[in-house]
């Protein structure tokens, strides 16, 4: 039995390696990724502020924004502003969520390897997410439909990879891109939790409580930033956000498990 599922799952593994490099050579625009090397983009900032145990990035503004008449307005500042910033009370903040940073940029950091390159950030989110999606596929097949041709699967898998917005995304990706793909990835693995929940014939607690924190991150990655510009507050918005999606959405579900009975 081991030796036919690792049969199988050959295909799928090489499948996973030619994606990755296709995912990181279209991230990096054919150019090295400067591993080792400082990089200033926004997740890095970002990064420098959380392991230095502030929210706001540790960018100073320039002098000359305070002295504007109308110093948010996009006309006058372009020249001394920070591109893709939120400036509030004197200091930059930035609007993205800080899923990313916390998930990868924050770790590789603290496990001393320096900034890490956007790009090469977002083809490793996008790697993950194809990886959760490949499995959630594969699972939902052999279990609904298991007479599906082995070409046809693979067919499925190539399409997961390819036809999506992941590789549009990855081509000259950075702080947007790094949000777009970290969501993608949070997203599968939300899915995956939530599929496999009740793979037995009884609700898992902890895997549906993982779940809804996952779907919480995914949505709070790309959504957060943007409700909280449309109300005038970076604190109050992304507080409320966490709080529903990584707090209410897992606790009614674990309700919900405890109070239907398994043909419920």
């Amino acid at each position: 039995m081991r030796v036919r599922r690792l049969a199988t799952g050959l295909p799928l593994a090489a499948l996973t390696a030619v994606l990755a490099l296709f995912y990181g050579w279209t991230a990096s625009n054919g150019r090295p990724f400067g591993l080792g090397q400082p990089h200033e983009g926004l997740y890095n900032l970002l990064t420098d502020a959380l392991v230095h145990g502030q929210l706001h990035l540790r960018v100073q503004p320039e002098p000359e924004l305070f002295e504007l008449s109308a110093p948010y307005e996009p006309g006058r500042n372009a020249n001394v502003r920070l591109q893709d910033a939120s400036l509030y009370r004197g200091k930059y903040y930035l609007y993205f969520g800080a899923a990313p940073a916390l998930l990868l940029f924050v770790p590789w950091r603290l496990a001393g390897l320096g900034d890490l390159p956007e790009g090469l950030a977002a083809a490793f989110f996008a790697t993950a997410g194809f990886v959760v999606w490949a499995v959630v596929l594969r699972r939902l097949v052999r279990e609904h439909f298991a007479a599906t041709p082995a070409w046809m699967r693979s067919v499925g898998y190539i399409t997961l990879g390819l036809a999506s917005v992941v590789p549009f995304a990855l081509r000259g990706a950075s702080v947007h891109e790094v949000a777009i793909t970290a969501g993608y990835a949070c997203l599968a693995g939300a899915t995956w939790c939530f599929v496999t929940a009740s793979g037995d014939g009884r609700l898992s607690s902890a895997r549906l409580a993982l779940g809804g924190l996952l779907l919480g991150l995914a949505v709070a990655v790309l959504a957060a930033g943007f409700l909280a510009l449309s109300r005038g507050s970076i604190t109050l918005a992304p507080v409320l956000l966490v709080l529903g999606y990584c707090g209410l959405i897992p606790i009614s579900l674990l309700v919900r498990g405890r109070t239907q009975g398994p043909g419920e």
